[in-house]
């Protein structure tokens, strides 16, 4: 994995091809971790949905790319690996709660505990309070 946000990120593993509108669900379906087949490095993460609270992307991304940028203003951890190892293991947690970690050291991805996934939603109910003031 190349860490390219650092950050943590809590959500139901999904996948799709491009980062668009609609590709990932809606807020609805409550936060997602999208793990993402294809980009070209002008996406923006908020098109998919303000539900996307990390992006593992299946091919190598400039860091300097428009993607890198907009990911690291919207406070998205992000990654990029075209290993095929790492492919299938994220393949085998689509569907669950799944906590994604980027940091200097590494990247991981696994099942989410259930204390990780009411700390990341009392975030991020935090976060839409101070937004709403």
């Amino acid at each position: 994995y190349d860490a390219i946000v650092l950050g943590d990120g809590v959500g139901r593993l999904v996948e799709c091809d491009r980062l668009e509108p609609g590709a990932v669900g809606d807020a609805a379906d409550g936060p997602v971790i999208a793990l993402v087949w294809g980009a070209d490095g002008d996406e923006e993460v908020s098109a998919a949905g303000r539900h996307v609270r990390g992006v593992i992307l299946a091919r190598d991304l400039p860091h300097l790319s428009h993607l890198a940028i907009r990911a690291r203003q919207e406070k998205v951890p992000l990654t990029a690996t075209e290993d095929k190892d790492a492919h299938l293991a994220a393949k085998y947690l689509l569907g669950q709660q799944v906590i994604l970690r980027v940091t200097a050291n590494g990247v991981s991805l696994a099942p989410a505990t259930e204390t990780d996934v009411a700390t990341a939603a009392g975030g991020a109910a935090d976060a839409a309070a101070a937004a709403a003031t």
